[in-house]
């Protein structure tokens, strides 16, 4: 966990996102649901949210 973003990682998911107005037909490949779903088991949890409390 000691890596950072660079400048365009940065961009890409804080400063230029934004949310989607509509959404695409497409379906999503199985490989894509897999790194969405390891991105999020390491999202805080609520016994995570508030640390320093």
């Amino acid at each position: 966990m000691g890596e950072t973003l660079d400048e365009g990682g940065l961009d890409l998911i804080f400063r230029a996102a934004r949310p989607r107005n509509a959404r695409r037909e497409e379906p999503v490949s199985d490989p894509g649901l897999g790194a969405v779903f390891a991105l999020m088991a390491m999202a805080p949890t609520g016994a995570k949210c508030s640390p320093a409390r």
